[in-house]
């Protein structure tokens, strides 16, 4: 799902309609999606901020890099990780 490039790629289109101003605008829309929801993620997760902050620099390198780089499936694996890690720390079955 490149939602977030294709809004950056069309806001960037009507600034000036030129390839490297709309390549850039995908990627910019892509890491402000990125950081936003990346951020909330780690203002939920309460036990491994450091972790969770190791793995979005390890995805914010490569978005810099890459502009085909699907940011949404990184964010989809990230939040399982949050949610897995919320599940460990719960001692009875019946508190899920």
């Amino acid at each position: 799902m490149h939602l977030p490039g294709a809004i950056g790629v069309l806001i960037a289109r009507l600034i000036y309609p030129s390839l490297g101003i709309m390549d850039y605008g995908g990627r910019i829309a892509n890491l402000i999606c990125f950081s936003l929801i990346f951020y909330f993620l780690i203002k939920k997760n309460e036990h491994a901020k450091w972790s969770m902050i190791l793995i979005f620099m390890v995805g914010g390198i490569q978005k810099i890099f890459s502009p085909s780089y699907d940011v949404v499936s990184f964010l989809v694996f990230s939040a399982f990780v949050v949610n897995l890690s919320d599940l460990v720390r719960i001692e009875k079955i019946r508190d899920v």
